[in-house]
């Protein structure tokens, strides 16, 4: 996918959100973690998808991403793979 083609962003860990936003992509965000409280007025906008280990995947599906950002140690293997299924390439 070209990066140009990213323009709905989960994130599911909240370092790697404020990352998003400190290089200019937060208007590209549609969903984080509720642990995601850095940068607070810049993700107003943003949906909270649940925490970091146990993600509303429906939530997340339901806001058609076109990128999921997710730390795979960190995240259950399950939740990974329902992601992978329904989140483009």
């Amino acid at each position: 996918m070209a990066p140009d083609e990213v323009d709905r962003i989960v994130s599911l860990v909240p370092s790697t959100t404020e990352s998003v936003c400190l290089l200019g992509a937060g208007q590209r965000l549609v969903g984080c973690t509720r642990y995601c409280t850095a940068l607070r007025e810049q993700l107003r906008h943003v949906a909270r998808i649940g925490g970091t280990k146990n993600p509303d995947r429906e939530a997340i599906a339901a806001l058609q991403p076109s990128l999921v950002l997710a730390n795979a140690e960190e995240k259950r293997t399950e939740d990974l793979d329902w992601l992978r299924a329904r989140v483009p390439p």
